[in-house]
């Protein structure tokens, strides 16, 4: 089963995110595309938890290939799983060979797999590599060439600074400046690893498949057991339009200045909230907002 046909991708891109001369870029420029395609994703589908933390605990379910297509469509969004296969979908229906690889996040517990990331083959010669990141709530404007021996460059997009390193026979999505989790001390062993100032943030190797269904059971889990993430029982959300992050994480409302910092600010009660969301997140529906918020707020008790 596939998301889209090659016209509905090209449609939709040039329709609704206004990317100009899908199907000419394709042939003659087709890096640039593929670059423009991934930071679309992030300006206009969020990365979010209200939607899975709307739903009673007894009722989440991985979500369908269906609804992750509407959802991500029509600009609501939701986790990894829902935003990255949006994006493998998306990028095969414009002829790119593209695959899924499992990775494991490791920002505050380890669960392998818990995360999904986008292998892109062959862009610009044969045998060549590169990372699509559309779904790990930092910004990656940008397909991220793997074909380096020790470390690719340093990336700044947005508020942040990162990079990619090879170690032990794995990848590693290295965070510098600007990373917004805070570190533990002393560090907890298996979950924390540093390189210098550089934390990391997920870590995989090279499995790539073609079959979504390979991770169904892996991803049951992350939508249906308690705690198995940070997303059950915390209601967040992330967008970068104009490429600036605006970010809600439970209460506080963080907003990029001209200069790429964060602005803070601590929101008072369910109502200030709920306006954040209408501000920052219009395809958010409130009833939903309000019914995450309630279960945050029963979790917390």
């Amino acid at each position: 089963m596939e998301m889209f046909s090659r016209e509905e991708a090209v449609c939709f891109l040039e329709g609704s995110w206004g990317v100009s001369n899908v199907a000419e870029r394709l042939t003659r420029d087709r890096k640039a595309l593929l670059h423009e395609v991934v930071t679309q994703v992030q300006v206009s589908v969020p990365f979010q938890s209200v939607t899975l933390m709307a739903v009673p605990p007894e009722q989440r379910r991985r979500p369908s290939v269906g609804s992750i297509k509407a959802e991500c469509m029509a600009g609501v969004g939701g986790l990894c799983y829902n935003l990255n296969t949006f994006a493998w979908y998306l990028l095969k229906a414009l002829g790119f060979s593209a695959q899924l690889c499992p990775a494991t996040c490791t920002s505050s517990i380890i669960d392998p797999d818990n995360h999904l990331v986008v292998l892109v083959n062959d862009l610009e010669k044969k045998g060549d590599l590169h990372l699509v990141e559309c779904g790990c709530g930092f910004p990656t404007f940008r397909a991220v060439s793997l074909d380096f021996e020790e470390e690719s460059p340093v990336f700044v997009d947005s508020f942040l600074e990162y990079k990619y390193v090879r170690h032990e026979g794995q990848i590693l999505r290295m965070q510098g400046d600007g990373d917004t989790i805070k570190r533990n001390d002393p560090p907890k062993k298996d979950l924390d690893f540093f390189m210098g100032k550089w934390r990391r943030f997920y870590f995989f190797s090279l499995r790539p498949s073609d079959d979504l269904s390979d991770f169904d059971a892996k991803f049951d889990r992350v939508f249906t057991v308690p705690r198995a993430t940070p997303f059950d029982h915390s209601p967040r959300a992330l967008l970068f339009p104009g490429k600036r992050a605006v970010v809600v994480v439970n209460n506080r409302l963080m907003v990029e200045d001209e200069e790429g910092v964060l602005t803070k600010t601590v929101l008072q009660g369910d109502d200030e909230i709920a306006e954040c969301y209408r501000q920052y997140f219009p395809a958010l529906k409130e009833e939903v907002v309000r019914a995450a918020l309630q279960e945050w707020r029963r979790v917390q008790q």
